[in-house]
């Protein structure tokens, strides 16, 4: 009778334990998939912090070369008289160009009108009509401010292809995120 009862007190224990067994790997399953899904999440979130980033040192960058661009037409202006031509627009975008890569551009230069709100380099021209003061610069200077330009004109080029694939890696994790759900 002991026996028996001793018997029945461990299949009831072993079954109870079973049970509980059972539960905590319910509980460890919906705590992995949480935590799956809490990393997808995070490195979501961390591409767009990524992107915003970018986007905000393009815009310093484009800022920086906007302003190297007027100083460097300032000192153009008073390097040269002033004396319109008829379709200069071309021309003066043309020799820019020259003006920046020491050659002559491979591809013509064609006016795409203003971008984001930044002016362009016949604004920055026409603006200089009402512009009175500045300093000349010497060749040094002027040698490094091209220079200056030149570089950040490719680190804009260079931030802006990683944000268009930083823009492709968030697309393709968006659809595959929208992928699994539907699964």
């Amino acid at each position: 009778m002991e026996m028996e009862t001793v018997e029945e007190t461990f299949e009831m224990q072993h079954l109870v334990s079973n049970w509980q067994i059972s539960i905590l790997e319910d509980d460890l399953a919906l705590t992995k998939a949480a935590l799956n899904q809490a990393i997808k999440r995070n490195a979501f979130l961390e591409s767009e912090l990524e992107e915003i980033n970018l986007l905000e040192s393009v815009q310093r960058m484009k800022d920086k070369a906007r302003y190297l661009w007027q100083e460097l037409v300032v000192q153009q202006t008073q390097d040269k008289p002033q004396t319109p031509m008829p379709g200069s627009g071309k021309t003066e975008r043309a020799d820019t160009a020259m003006l920046v890569t020491g050659s002559v551009p491979s591809s013509p230069i064609v006016h795409r009108g203003p971008s984001h709100g930044l002016n362009t380099l016949g604004t920055f021209r026409r603006d200089l009509d009402s512009f009175n003061s500045g300093t000349l610069l010497t060749p040094e200077p002027q040698t490094s401010a091209l220079s200056i330009v030149g570089v950040l004109l490719w680190k804009v080029g260079a931030l802006e292809s990683k944000l268009a694939s930083c823009r492709n890696k968030s697309a393709s994790l968006s659809v595959r995120n929208q992928k699994q759900r539907w699964c």
